[in-house]
């Protein structure tokens, strides 16, 4: 599927977000497995940070680390708040275990049974 930008840029947003919808329901037949708009922009951010690993990294002192693997967090609203987990290695997941992953976060989440480790994080997309 090919998407011209040079429309306006509110026609661009709605062919964009038409694209995404028709990858998401080619995913869901094909895969049996109900995957999100988010679990895709989770994928892609993976992907684009394991791409350029520049972006993938922090200032320690005088030393920039750069991080292996692209843990990405993201918000899930329990209820009275937002919390943020993590899903770890998005960058090397599948599609399905990106979005098992979230579901079980958000499950976590919404339960207030989430372990420190499963907030701490690098980078965080938020919707």
């Amino acid at each position: 599927m090919t998407i011209s930008l040079s429309k306006s840029p509110s026609k661009a947003t709605i062919l964009i977000f038409f694209a995404f919808q028709s990858a998401k329901q080619q995913l869901n037949t094909a895969g049996g497995v109900d995957i999100t708009i988010n679990d895709i922009i989770i994928k892609a951010a993976g992907l684009a940070l394991r791409d350029i690993p520049d972006v993938n990294s922090q200032w320690h002192g005088d030393v920039i680390h750069t991080f292996r693997n692209a843990d990405i967090a993201v918000a899930v609203d329990t209820g009275n708040s937002h919390i943020t987990p993590v899903v770890r290695a998005a960058n090397t997941k599948t599609l399905s275990e990106i979005s098992a992953d979230v579901k079980e976060l958000a499950d976590k989440a919404k339960n207030n049974d989430l372990a420190k480790e499963e907030i701490e994080v690098e980078f965080e997309i938020t919707f």
